[in-house]
């Protein structure tokens, strides 16, 4: 019998069969890769963090509210009022220790100074019920900015939320009434976010030019506490600081305290508590200038803020994030 390997048809048809055969699987990758998730649409993420979804916001889902006062040239961070849904506590980034009330379309309620502190670079605040008395409001001030990381310690100040009443801007000094001072541990970070859990305790979150996120808890501030304390870390989150406007500027605890929002300058993340677990990201590139505050309305909408615009007035808008 003649050899098969020697037949020059059968060689040129084995040829043939095996150049189909790589061209299709070259296609079923190329195919397989597109069908998947893009590699920029999910940030980098830790073990013990997963990432379910990844979502952007449609510009439908922003509605812009008003304009802050002008005094407020960089509204650093922003709470809701725990006496009424229509008053939001809002700051300016920096030594700058006025705390100002404002209206949900951004109307100047009353401008309170803080006092008996030292001030080095107030980053976020929050609302929630005061240390040893959950019956009254509190605003939690978040001392922790550190632009060139080198500050011995830091601080979240506590004062009693002042109540508004009248038609003309109020105006007044706050005490604070309990402090929690903390370091890192040895080593200095620039933080501008805060959050503060149902039980008391608190997480303050790093801005990451360091290379990462890091989330870090602190016990419940008291009233005549003094002593320093270290804060304990709790793991990176999964976001990719190595983008600048990806770095974090505020954090805000949802109504109920399942959800954690992160606010960088574009984007939102929510992450679900206590898992840590990334639920979705939402982008709000086009709503203002560098992103800065954000709280809850509720599970799902959020109240954000801006620094100035080139007029010097800064947005307040709503927006809606998750499901």
């Amino acid at each position: 019998m003649k050899n098969m390997v020697e037949d020059p048809g059968v060689m040129a048809l084995g040829l043939f069969a095996l150049a189909a055969f790589l061209v299709v699987g070259a296609l079923a990758a190329v195919l397989g890769r597109n069908a998947g998730v893009d590699d920029e649409a999910i940030p980098f993420h830790s073990d013990d963090a997963a990432v379910d979804s990844v979502a952007s916001s449609s510009s439908e889902s922003v509605v812009p509210l008003g304009l802050l006062p002008r005094a407020i040239l960089e509204s650093s961070g922003i709470a809701r009022s725990g006496r009424s849904q229509d008053i939001w506590w809002t700051h300016n980034d920096g030594p700058d220790g006025r705390m100002f009330a404002v209206s949900p379309q951004g109307e100047l309620l009353g401008t309170w100074q803080l006092r008996g502190v030292q001030i080095t670079d107030i980053e976020d605040i929050a609302s929630a019920p005061c240390p040893g008395d959950r019956s009254s409001p509190c605003l939690y001030v978040a001392d922790t900015g550190d632009n060139r990381q080198n500050r011995p310690e830091y601080a979240v100040h506590v004062v009693k939320e002042p109540e508004i009443t009248g038609a003309a801007a109020a105006a007044g000094v706050l005490e604070s009434v309990a402090v929690q001072r903390f370091t890192y541990g040895g080593r200095s970070r620039d933080a501008e976010a805060l959050a503060v859990l149902h039980d008391g305790s608190m997480m303050v979150i790093t801005k990451g030019q360091d290379g990462g996120a890091e989330l870090f808890r602190l016990p419940a501030p008291r009233a005549a506490q003094s002593a320093v304390v270290t804060a304990e870390s709790l793991g990176m989150l999964p976001i990719d600081v190595d983008r600048k406007s990806a770095r974090v500027t505020a954090a805000a605890l949802s109504p109920s305290g399942s959800r954690l929002a992160v606010r960088s300058d574009r984007d939102v993340m929510l992450f679900e508590l206590p898992q840590r677990r990334l639920i979705t990201r939402c982008n709000f590139a086009g709503a203002g200038q560098q992103g800065e505050g954000v709280d809850f309305v509720d599970e799902t909408t959020l109240m954000l803020t801006f620094e100035a615009d080139a007029n010097g007035r800064a947005p307040i808008v709503r927006a809606r994030c998750g499901a």
